[in-house]
């Protein structure tokens, strides 16, 4: 079974680094990951990151998730609706184990 990684920046911009030409920005880990996969490069998405992060883990536009708006607050009882299958569980159904590391929600 083959190793999966994404990896999704906040606020990284284009030359933040090696691999787009940054001298002053290190990323060898980065830089690496890189040149063996697959690099992103000519993609749009959400401004807010509810919307961005929705459209990402369901594969749907996020005007079908209800998450085109405002980014959703921690004392807010909605979210994603449930309905919807999310990228990991895909992956889980294929035998993978999936983690979520970092800024994983709005706090």
């Amino acid at each position: 079974m083959y190793t999966r990684v994404f990896s999704n920046a906040h606020a990284q911009g284009w030359a933040d680094v090696g691999y787009h030409g940054s001298q002053q920005m290190l990323t060898p880990n980065l830089d690496s990951l890189a040149a063996d996969g697959l690099a992103l490069s000519h993609h749009y998405s959400q401004s807010s990151s509810t919307a961005s992060r929705s459209a990402f883990l369901t594969g749907l536009y996020p005007v079908h998730t209800g998450t085109q708006n405002d980014d959703i607050k921690n004392s807010e009882p909605w979210g994603l609706p449930l309905k919807y299958k999310i990228l990991p569980e895909y992956f889980k159904d294929l035998g993978y184990t999936t983690y979520a590391i970092g800024k994983v929600d709005q706090t």
